[in-house]
């Protein structure tokens, strides 16, 4: 049996060690409504704020979570040395598969918050099959606003949808 998670204990250690963090990765795969999911989403939020130097974040979550969980979204957007970024969307198996979930994913509401407020020192970002269903003209915002992104990686993560935009010819950032 696996033991509950501790977020008391890991609310101290990020107290304690969090300013020499520089990687973070977390994993949200459980379906919404979960109650250890729920656990794991609190515990994320109350570490995030005392982790300020995360320069690389690294997103496990299943592609279609609707579940924007805010605490985690907003404690992210306070992160100010955030350069490396790479989501992995769980349970999205084929690019054919890809359509829009009738409210916003967790990817999408993210993906605008980190656009929103890391655009400019964004060197790397990744999608790594997940959903790229973001508002109209967000990709444009990319394309435009990351001026030192040095590496896109979108694997499995381009709907057809947004293949014309993507092979616009303009310059990019």
């Amino acid at each position: 049996m696996q033991p509950a998670l501790d977020a008391n204990r890991f609310d101290l250690l990020s107290q304690s060690l969090g300013h020499h963090v520089r990687t973070f990765v977390f994993d949200l795969p459980a379906p919404p409504g979960d109650f250890e999911q729920a656990r794991l989403v609190n515990c994320v939020a109350l570490i995030l704020p005392n982790l300020p130097n995360i320069r690389y974040l690294i997103i496990w979550c299943h592609a279609w979570k609707t579940v924007t969980d805010s605490a985690i979204i907003n404690a992210i957007a306070k992160l100010q040395h955030l350069e490396w970024v790479a989501f992995s969307g769980l349970g999205y198996q084929h690019i054919d598969e890809i359509h829009s979930p009738p409210s916003p994913t967790f990817f999408d509401t993210l993906f605008n918050e980190i656009l929103s407020s890391h655009a400019a020192q964004l060197t790397s970002l990744s999608l790594d099959s997940c959903p790229f269903h973001c508002a109209p003209g967000t990709f444009e915002l990319l394309r435009e606003n990351v001026k030192n992104l040095q590496v896109l990686i979108l694997n499995a993560s381009l709907p057809r949808s947004l293949w014309q935009v993507f092979a616009q010819p303009v310059t990019w950032a």
